[in-house]
Formats: structure tokens, sequence, C-alpha cells
């Protein structure tokens, strides 16, 4: 599978691929922690490529992370994800660390956004956290 991907976009925490023959963008954050601005200057360029290559299916790959900035999380979501919605990608995949703090923080944050933000669906996305990359592209 590392062969296919083909390198997109370097940023200064993180990195955009692409797997054709999957039709999938990798976000691959590289440091532990991905500050706000950037992560929103990274998933605004992750659209450009979501729209040129029509992509159906986002994977992203928090193995580096030890921490995450609750409202990037919140606005990747709602905001972020509703667009590409419309655009076709509804197919997300993610990898966590081996880090249970870091799984509950994730699991905090979902409950937030289902309390503060009804009008978003986690279940109108197909959303599967995944081991690895390659598990993550085959399903």
């Amino acid at each position: 599978m590392q062969a296919t991907k083909q390198h997109l976009a370097e940023f200064k925490h993180a990195r955009l691929w692409y797997n054709e023959p999957y039709c999938a963008l990798i976000v691959q954050a590289s440091s532990q922690y991905l500050p706000m601005a950037e992560f929103v200057e990274l998933f605004h360029k992750a659209e450009d490529y979501v729209r040129q290559y029509a992509v159906k299916k986002l994977i992203f790959d928090k193995t580096h992370m030890k921490v995450f900035h609750q409202p990037s999380i919140i606005w990747y979501h709602v905001y972020w994800k509703v667009e590409m919605a419309g655009l076709g990608l509804k197919k997300h995949r993610i990898i966590l660390p081996d880090d249970r703090l870091f799984k509950e923080a994730i699991h905090l944050v979902k409950k937030k956004i289902i309390a503060e933000y009804p009008q978003f669906h986690l279940e109108d996305y197909d959303i599967k956290y995944v081991e690895t990359l390659d598990q993550g592209l085959r399903e």
C-alpha cells in the first residue's frame, strides 16, 4: 500500500497523502499536537484535494498525537465533515494512539458534540476506528 501513496502537502505538524486505488485522502499528524490554526489550514487544504480527486474516504492518522485541541475537533466534526459530506466524503477512518487517556478524551468530545450540536448527527457518517493505515484503506 505504501507505494501507492502520493505525497500532497507538508505542514509543520502534519502531512497530506493521497491513495489513488482506494480514492482515499490520508491526514497524518506528525507531532504530538496540532495547533488550531494549522489544523484548520490543513483541513482547508484537504478540502481542495477532496474536490480535485473526488475523495470518498478520509483516513486521519493520529498515532503520534498525545493531546488535541477540543475546539479543533468540534470544528472538524460539526463544520468540516458536513461540508465534505456534500462533496461525497462520508467515510472516515481514524487511527488513534495507543493511549487510554487520549481515547477517553475523544469519547468526551464526542459526547459534547452530541449534547451541544443537535443538528449534527454522527450516525450520518461512516466512522470507524482502525489500528493501521492498511486496515483503514481496506475497510
